[in-house]
């Protein structure tokens, strides 16, 4: 009789985890098909659209447009007032080589958008023009490093004071003063690069 109800309860047992089991690869499979529809970003998420502006908070999201461009999602928006944005960072070198690290006012490695020519009252039609947004290094370093298999915007910049000096970037050159990219395609439309310094090494 023992013997019996083992069987029967191994049985069971057996039954309801093949059932637990069928249960889960089912949801599982729902799980990871889910992301072959497509993911939307929802139109108000907090990452969608920052604002940066030299003021910073409460009057924009951020003071420095490096900033944004870290706290952005890829696909991210970043909207820039106008003004003039001087401030320059560090980060690790990834072009040629991945040893050392490279100086500029904008470091880019994901795909996001940024827009120049807005005001703080107007988030929504830029005006390059009327509203100048400029980026200068201040010949600290460049001005845009852009890297990686992205696909960022570059609209409505005024791009100066890039110093690519002891920079590398190319066999035989400090490349890209002002705009400097490898491996990536970007869109820039309506923006002026001047008054910046590459050139061979000596």
């Amino acid at each position: 009789m023992k013997k019996r109800c083992l069987l029967i309860t191994l049985a069971l047992g057996l039954s309801l985890t093949l059932a637990l089991l069928w249960i889960l690869g089912s949801l599982s499979s729902s799980v990871v098909a889910a992301p072959s529809v497509g993911y939307v970003e929802a139109p108000n998420s907090p990452t969608a659209e920052l604002h940066v502006c030299p003021a910073g908070p409460p009057t924009c999201d951020y003071s420095f447009v490096q900033t944004a461009v870290d706290a952005a999602s890829p696909g991210g928006v970043i909207k820039v007032a106008a003004g003039t944005y001087t401030d320059v960072s560090v980060r690790p070198r990834d072009d040629l080589t991945t040893t050392g690290v490279v100086t500029q006012v904008i470091y880019i490695s994901k795909t996001v958008t940024i827009q120049g020519g807005y005001t703080t009252t107007n988030w929504t039609t830029p005006d390059p023009d009327a509203n100048p947004t400029t980026l200068d290094a201040q010949g600290q370093g460049r001005v845009l490093y852009i890297t990686g298999e992205i696909r960022p915007t570059i609209e409505g910049l005024r791009v100066t004071g890039g110093d690519a000096t002891g920079l590398g970037g190319a066999p035989e050159y400090d490349a890209g003063g002002g705009v400097y990219m490898i491996n990536t395609t970007a869109v820039i439309s309506n923006i002026q690069v001047f008054n910046n310094t590459a050139g061979a090494r000596t």
